[in-house]
């Protein structure tokens, strides 16, 4: 799976470096445009259908509370993606690492509105999940149409994620 989604994840971690997170407007953007894409996802039943739905409910409320302490309105809706509950799962799990490295360089440097707006990046890591998320994968044929299927659902999801696009208003909203 990571060798087959490296490019998008590659391209979503180069835009995001372009997001000073130190700052309210770069964390303002990085924050919406997860909000934006994880709200996007349209879930189907099945496999990690459940633990997907909770760790979906989990983010967004942390990313709105992080939001209103910056004092910034929700994102605009994106149009839904269906997708199945395992490649949601990669992408919810997996982003909890990266999260992780933002949170050290967001806790050493924060100032202003953003220093109050770190619930999201503060997380549980969800590290046992990871792990068992990445076993339970690599049991799984590496090739064929299931392994296809995932390849390009983590894509079109990875495909969600561009800070430029979420536009944050600079002003405070009431």
């Amino acid at each position: 799976m990571r060798d087959d989604t490296r490019a998008a994840h590659e391209r979503v971690d180069a835009v995001y470096r372009s997001c000073d997170i130190a700052g309210p407007h770069g964390l303002g953007l990085f924050l919406s445009d997860h909000l934006r894409a994880f709200s996007a996802l349209s879930l189907t039943e099945g496999a990690g259908y459940a633990q997907a739905q909770e760790l979906r409910a989990e983010y967004r409320h942390a990313l709105e509370a992080d939001l209103a302490a910056l004092g910034l309105p929700l994102p605009e809706a994106r149009e839904p993606l269906r997708v199945t509950g395992v490649p949601a799962l990669y992408i919810f799990l997996g982003s909890r690492r990266g999260a992780q490295m933002m949170h050290r360089h967001w806790s050493a440097s924060a100032w202003g509105e953003a220093r109050s707006a770190g619930r999201f990046l503060s997380l549980d890591p969800r590290n046992a999940d990871w792990r068992r998320l990445c076993l339970g994968l690599s049991a799984r044929p590496g090739q064929g149409p299931e392994a296809d299927h995932m390849v390009a659902q983590v894509n079109a999801i990875f495909g969600l994620f561009d800070p430029r696009s979420a536009s944050v208003p600079k002003g405070r909203h009431d």
